[in-house]
């Protein structure tokens, strides 16, 4: 029996790029449905899921939230969200987090990811971001300082739960990608990756913590 040819790069090529203008136009066309803000659904948080929503900023620029608990400290857990040193082992994709300027109130800091769009190319992002501390609120809020994508903004905060030993962490984040990156695309893929952010976030804290 005769073996198989393997297809061709530029066969390959054509199909992912066709695979990758179709995603774009479906991307154009999806408009996920901003729910409501409900009540915190306690149960699934502890028993350590992920709660997951589509958020928008009041000037429409989309982003995500996610909510879930840690057994730890509010100390530890503050360290870890500025520790940035190990942002790269943490945060997949992550590969430099240079701390530009750093003081009790804030920080800047200068990042580098690496993102992978359909698994047909690569593209590096490099933008510098200016976080704000609230240390007595247990509150971080970032925005966008220059570099790649046109706004980034977004927030942790540190929240007391029923459960001695247990916070609740509340993440969102807004981006606006250029003109040519659909705001959905960026969105949906924002999603797929916030409960993998979440979980590596949860575990690195209460592993190292101890």
């Amino acid at each position: 029996m005769a073996a198989k040819s393997k297809p061709s790069f530029k066969r390959v090529f054509v199909v992912r790029t066709w695979i990758y203008i179709v995603f774009i136009l479906c991307c154009l066309l999806w408009n996920p449905a901003i729910a409501e803000e409900k009540p915190l659904d306690w149960t699934k948080l502890f028993a350590r899921d992920v709660v997951t929503e589509v958020i928008k900023t009041i000037d429409n620029i989309p982003g995500v939230k996610a909510s879930f608990c840690v057994k730890s400290t509010p100390e530890r857990i503050w360290s870890v969200l500025t520790g940035y040193s190990y942002f790269p082992k943490i945060y997949k994709g992550l590969k430099k987090a240079d701390v530009r300027m750093s003081s009790n109130v804030g920080a800047e800091v200068e990042y580098v990811y690496l993102v992978n769009f359909l698994g047909i190319f690569n593209k590096e992002l490099d933008y510098v971001i200016s976080d704000q501390y609230s240390p007595s609120h247990r509150r971080i809020v970032w925005e966008r300082v220059s570099g790649d994508l046109e706004r980034i903004e977004g927030s942790w905060e540190i929240i007391d739960t029923q459960r001695d030993g247990t916070y609740l962490l509340e993440y969102c984040s807004y981006v606006k990608p250029p003109w040519y990156i659909p705001e959905s695309l960026v969105q949906s893929k924002a999603m797929n990756k916030v409960k993998e952010m979440a979980n590596a976030v949860r575990t690195w804290t209460e592993r190292n913590g101890q």
